[in-house]
């Protein structure tokens, strides 16, 4: 295999590398499977989805009067399990997706609601609160 400066030459593939490759792309497969196609009926979902996803949290942590601590918990395990769920999925459920997205949804609004509006935002030492959950959170 010759070639001049700047050319690219392929190298041909092993059999571990020619396997590793087929795992991936079918991997890559499933993966892709168990998302919908985003058209314009997938953004009026997903808007449809966030606006209740906003509105579930709410309704949970003020109208019901649950707090912000107890309704972030709650999203939280509802989205943990959910995850799951579409992970372990083999195709693709249109109503777990979108419930996972609710979710997602409704767990980060409940979660910012928690860190802005709860009595401990208003405490002088919040931020050092609000910085040990966002790296908790991270690992």
């Amino acid at each position: 295999m010759k070639s001049t400066i700047g050319e690219l030459v392929p190298f041909p593939d092993t059999d571990v590398q020619a396997e590793d490759r087929g795992k991936m792309t079918g991997a890559l497969e499933r993966s892709a499977s168990k998302i919908p196609e985003v058209t314009l009926v997938f953004w009026i979902i997903k808007i449809a989805a966030t606006t209740l996803g906003e509105t579930g949290g709410d309704t949970v942590t003020m109208t019901l009067n649950w707090g912000y601590l107890a309704g972030t918990a709650l999203f939280l395990s509802l989205l943990l399990v959910l995850v799951i769920l579409q992970i372990g999925a083999k195709k693709f459920y249109p109503w777990l997706y979108w419930a996972t997205i609710v979710a997602s949804t409704t767990a980060g609004t409940t979660m910012a609601d928690f860190a802005d509006r709860s009595p401990h935002s208003r405490d002088p030492n919040s931020e050092q609160i609000d910085c040990r959950m966002v790296f908790a959170a991270s690992h």
